[in-house]
């Protein structure tokens, strides 16, 4: 299991939402345990913090780490992206 946090900064003062996908990157599709992951975070009055979880396949063959890229749109609410983009390695 793969989870990536995305942290609201510089205040928590009424609701704000962003949208979010993930893309493979080095990562095969054979490698998820699940699909791809696309969606909406919704911060609520006061909070600052969400996750994204993706399922991982394990497998027992060595190789190179492997990467999935997640990727925010859309803030609300005066929200803006500082950075938004971020990659996950198995």
């Amino acid at each position: 299991m793969l989870t990536l946090t995305i942290d609201r900064i510089g205040g928590s003062i009424g609701a704000a939402s962003i949208d979010f996908f993930t893309a493979l990157g080095s990562a095969d599709a054979a490698g998820l345990g699940g699909a791809l992951r696309a969606g909406t975070l919704a911060f609520a009055d006061g909070h600052t913090s969400r996750t994204v979880t993706i399922e991982i396949a394990r497998d027992t063959a060595v190789k190179a780490d492997e990467t999935i890229v997640l990727t925010l749109t859309n803030p609300t609410s005066g929200a803006a992206i500082g950075d938004g983009t971020a990659t996950g390695r198995d």
